[in-house]
């Protein structure tokens, strides 16, 4: 029996030692403020005041250039064209995504807390879902090839819209 509390002991000591070095640094905000800038990037006021880039998706450009070899795509006037239509979908999506009471934001600790541009890299989720894993779905993106703990998961609902010629992927 002495045995027993002891392991059990050393089970929750080791519990609580891993949860406090998780919550070292936070993971999870509550926002209720949202501004869109594109598919896959907006600014958000609540818990957190910070420009936010998802994790793991990347959306055709909506005020630059798009380059459709990015999304494996002949590189034609027609697809960047296409592309472009369906960057404001994807845009619009956000928008109206969002647009709900409240948003949680998610950091990935594979992903890293900022990107390149200082951004919060983070899932959006609201009650409708994960917002990355919605554009896929939909084809209003494409995966973002980096690590991230859902990299999978995305290449597979990636490949079912390319297969079904879901927006974007039916470019060409």
């Amino acid at each position: 029996m002495k045995n027993l509390e002891i392991t059990l002991a050393l089970v929750i000591l080791g519990s609580a030692l891993f949860i406090s070095a998780e919550t070292n640094e936070k993971s999870l905000y509550q926002v209720n403020s949202v501004e869109t800038v594109d598919g896959d990037t907006i600014d958000v006021k609540g818990e957190i005041n910070a420009t936010v880039r998802l994790v793991g998706v990347d959306t055709p450009e909506v005020s630059g250039e798009n380059s459709p070899r990015e999304f494996n795509l002949s590189d034609t006037e027609n697809n960047r064209k296409c592309l472009r239509k369906w960057g404001e979908e994807a845009s619009s999506f956000t928008e109206n995504f969002t647009s709900s009471e409240e948003v949680t934001l998610i950091t990935d600790s594979l992903a890293g807390k900022r990107g390149s541009y200082g951004r919060l890299l983070a899932y959006v989720e609201t009650d409708s879902g994960q917002l990355g894993r919605k554009l896929l779905k939909k084809g209003y993106a494409r995966v973002y090839e980096s690590e991230f703990r859902q990299l999978q998961r995305y290449r597979d609902i990636q490949g079912t819209a390319r297969e079904q010629h879901k927006g974007l992927w039916g470019c060409s």
